[in-house]
C-alpha cells in the first residue's frame, strides 16, 4: 500500500490484484470484496494512506483490522516468509491476517481523525524545533538569527494549534467529559489527553489484558510509589517504566469506564493497584 497503489490478496484462493489508491481504484476492490463477504479485512496501517478505504470497507459493514506494519513483519520474519530487507506485500499481510486473526478495531470517525491530525502536527512541530536547536549549536554568525527566528515561528505555530486542539475538545461534550476525568489525574496534561482521546479513543472500553503503555512517574503519588517499589525490588528502571505506563493505562481505562474522577483510595480499593 502507498499514496498511489492498493495491492489486494485474498485468502485462502490466492486471488490478487493491483489498484490505484483512488476514488476508481477502491471503488474496483470494493466490488470484488463485498460480494465475497469475508470474515475479516486487514489493512497496513501506513500513515493514512490506507484511511480512505477503510473507510469505504467499514461504510458496506466489513470488520477492518489495522495493523502495525513491525508487527508484520516480525510475523513474517519469524516464519520464513520474509528477508530483513524485503517489503511487506499483500500476500505476506494476508498470511498474517489469516494465522493471527488480528481483533477488529472501529476506525475513528470524521472529528476524531481531525483532532488526531492536529495532535500528530503538534508532535512533528516539536520535533522540528529539537532538529532547528540541534542546528544552532553549530550555526555559523549570520545563520543562527535565521535559525532562532524560525525556531520562534514554530513555537508561534504550536501555540495556535494547541489553542484549536483545546477549542476543538471542549466543543464536543463527550470529550470535553473525558478530558476532565484524565486531567483530574496528576501527570496526566493537557498533550496526554488530548494525545489519549485521539489515539486510544477505545480507552475506556478496554479490559486489564488490552491496555499498555504511556507516562507519570514523576507526578503521580500512585505511580511514583509502584515505581520506587519496582525499582527497590530490583526491576531494571526500562522494565519498572513500563510497567508503570501499564498501569497508569489500566487506571485511566477504569476512570473513563465508570466515570469516575482520580481518587487514589478509592482506586486502591478497587483493586485496580494490587
Amino acid at each position: 500500500m502507498s499514496s498511489t497503489r492498493l495491492d489486494v490478496s485474498i485468502r485462502p484462493g490466492g486471488e490478487a490484484g493491483q489498484y490505484t489508491n483512488d476514488l476508481k481504484g477502491i471503488a474496483s476492490i470494493m466490488a470484488q470484496i463485498v460480494p465475497l463477504k469475508p470474515c475479516g479485512v486487514v489493512l497496513e496501517a501506513t500513515g493514512g494512506f490506507e484511511m480512505m478505504v477503510a473507510c469505504e470497507l467499514e461504510l458496506a459493514g466489513l470488520p477492518v483490522s489495522l495493523v502495525n506494519p513491525r508487527q508484520v513483519r516480525s510475523f513474517a520474519r519469524a516464519t520464513g516468509r520474509l528477508a530483513k530487507t524485503d517489503a511487506i506485500d499483500a500476500q505476506v499481510l494476508a498470511q498474517f491476517a489469516e494465522a493471527v486473526k488480528p481483533p477488529v478495531r472501529r476506525l475513528p470517525d470524521a472529528d476524531t481523525r481531525e483532532l488526531r491530525a492536529l495532535v500528530d502536527r503538534r508532535r512533528q512541530l516539536l520535533e522540528m524545533v529539537t532538529s532547528e536547536r540541534n542546528r544552532l549549536r553549530n550555526a555559523s554568525k549570520r545563520v543562527r538569527p535565521l535559525i532562532q527566528k524560525h525556531i520562534r515561528w514554530i513555537k508561534q505555530q504550536v501555540e495556535d494549534l494547541d489553542k484549536e486542539i483545546g477549542e476543538l475538545i471542549r466543543s464536543s461534550p463527550i470529550w470535553r467529559a473525558q478530558e476532565d476525568l484524565l486531567r483530574s489525574v496528576p501527570g496526566v496534561g493537557r498533550v496526554l489527553s488530548s494525545t489519549l482521546l485521539t489515539h486510544l479513543p477505545e480507552l475506556g472500553s478496554l479490559n486489564r489484558g488490552q491496555v499498555a503503555a504511556l507516562v507519570a512517574t514523576r507526578h503521580n503519588p500512585v505511580i511514583k510509589a509502584f515505581y520506587h517499589r519496582l525499582r527497590a525490588a530490583g526491576k531494571p528502571a526500562k522494565v519498572a517504566l513500563t510497567a508503570c505506563m501499564r498501569k497508569l493505562l489500566i487506571i485511566l481505562n477504569s476512570m473513563l469506564r465508570h466515570r469516575t474522577q482520580w481518587g487514589p483510595p478509592d482506586i486502591q480499593t478497587s483493586g485496580l493497584l494490587v
